[in-house]
């Protein structure tokens, strides 16, 4: 997800739709909000990590209302309203939050968006943990690469 020599970090924050619905009505609001928080953040990772404020090339906040506007899902959360019927469905999923399975279908494993894992790097995320876990099941140890 980066050129070689430099790096992603990824910060995953609960928010409020409503709360940046309505900074959204004014842009200046919004985007100061924005900027503070990437702020923010960079303030607190750099505690954690020396030097790392200095090398930060490029930020972005993307808010619900991001997700909104960019792929057109309720709050910028998910396809569907939640009283659209479709939760029930969801609810007959078993499993963890990374990897769902369906009661009667035996060997079915589900890992992505719907599955619980929003965006690319929470999809591969449980990609990783259901490989993870077939490597325990099988006695296996379990071994990455970054090649």
């Amino acid at each position: 997800m980066a050129p070689s020599g430099k790096g992603t970090i990824k910060a995953v924050l609960n928010s409020s739709y409503q709360y940046w619905r309505h900074l959204r009505t004014t842009q200046e609001s919004y985007q100061a909000e924005k900027e503070r928080l990437a702020g923010t953040i960079a303030d607190q990772l750099e505690t954690r990590f020396p030097g790392l404020k200095e090398q930060i090339e490029v930020t972005d906040v993307a808010t619900p209302i991001t997700f909104e506007r960019y792929t057109g899902t309720w709050r910028g959360f998910q396809a569907w309203q939640p009283d659209q019927g479709v939760r029930g469905v969801l609810n007959t999923f078993m499993g963890r939050a990374w990897c769902r399975t369906l009661p009667g279908l035996k060997d079915f494993y589900m890992v992505g968006q719907w599955a619980g894992d929003f965006g690319l790097s929470g999809t591969a995320v449980g990609g990783r943990k259901l490989v993870r876990h077939f490597c325990k099941l099988e006695g296996k140890r379990f071994k990455t690469s970054s090649t």
